[in-house]
């Protein structure tokens, strides 16, 4: 497509974005296209800054695509040729990237660790999702791919609902189908007994997505990696239980209250699940005031101005 229109970015953001511009880059994916950055290295007046979310790809490539890992490595490469400073998620994303730069003879510049922050509709939720009161569920939240885990959760339910009946608890998972999302889905279809109490659901906004963790016994995290836990994040801001995969990225974000525990031990999971406590109380979200998105984008402006000031003076010192 870009070849056949001719709108090729870098033939216009050369030339029309302003002298001593700041260029922040926090999609990651299109740093596998390194062609669209090339037009920075003819403007050095700008300063650059680059998220990057992970190395997962690199460092688990038996979780994901065939290409991914090949991809990835691009993007930490163009990140790496391009970037002035560098935003992370977590610190382990920072030591993840860090050492993959290091293998392709490459340092990480400077670089801001920033917990990401809740969604405003997590801070204004009021009420949980009113057909679900008194239905006793649990929220997965991810995209459906191998690496979230989920054949676990549908393992431990398959022994919920043989051994319960109908008192076994329900389990929602909200997320949009991914890499084999239709093999890891698939005793939902050959099993309609566990298909009454597991429910996949797309395409929530996030205010229904708040209310639905709302009133959710607990949120459940079994990925096997992550460059961060954000469900696990915004579960805990609003009181609700969170059992989790003990991994770097979990423990960065996890409570005294967050249970961690092995990806692959169905029988602690089962257990963990059941001893979980009804909602017995409404819930009232407790943000602190650095977790909300007006904090984080002061935290960003602020780092990467920091970065700018640097590069202006070392550049004004070139000119004498």
């Amino acid at each position: 497509m870009l070849r056949a229109t001719g709108l090729f970015p870098g033939r216009f953001a050369g030339r029309m974005v302003p002298p001593n511009s700041v260029y922040l880059n926090v999609g990651q994916l299109g740093l596998a296209m390194p062609s669209f950055f090339n037009w920075l290295v003819r403007r050095p007046d700008i300063t650059r800054a680059m998220m990057l979310h992970d190395a997962i790809p690199i460092d688990y490539p038996h979780l994901v695509g065939e290409k991914a890992p090949m991809h990835h490595r691009q993007m930490i490469r163009t990140a790496a040729e391009h970037a002035d400073c560098l935003i992370f998620n977590s610190a382990y994303t920072r030591d993840s990237v860090t050492a993959v730069m290091r293998g392709i003879g490459r340092t990480c510049p400077p670089a801001l660790v920033r917990s990401l922050p809740l969604p405003a509709a997590f801070v204004d939720v009021e009420t949980c999702v009113a057909e679900l009161c008194g239905t006793r569920y649990f929220l997965a939240v991810s995209t459906i791919e191998p690496r979230k885990n989920f054949a676990l959760l549908l393992c431990v339910w398959q022994r919920f609902v043989a051994t319960l009946g109908s008192a076994a608890p329900h389990l929602v998972i909200v997320g949009s189908p991914g890499k084999d999302a239709d093999t890891i889905l698939a005793p939902l279809r050959s099993s309609p007994g566990l298909a009454s109490f597991v429910h996949h659901v797309v395409g929530l906004s996030s205010p229904a997505l708040a209310s639905l963790s709302l009133g959710a016994a607990g949120m459940l995290c079994p990925s096997f990696a992550e460059g961060f836990g954000l469900p696990l994040l915004e579960a805990s801001a609003m009181d609700v239980p969170v059992i989790a995969t003990d991994i770097p990225a979990h423990r960065e974000v996890a409570t005294p209250a967050t249970i961690l525990l092995p990806p692959d031990d169905v029988e602690a999971w089962a257990r963990a699940i059941a001893a979980t406590p009804d909602v017995v109380a409404p819930r009232r979200p407790h943000i602190l005031s650095a977790m909300t998105e007006a904090a984080y984008c002061a935290d960003i402006i602020d780092f990467v101005s920091g970065i700018e000031a640097g590069q202006r003076a070392r550049n004004a010192r070139r000119s004498l």
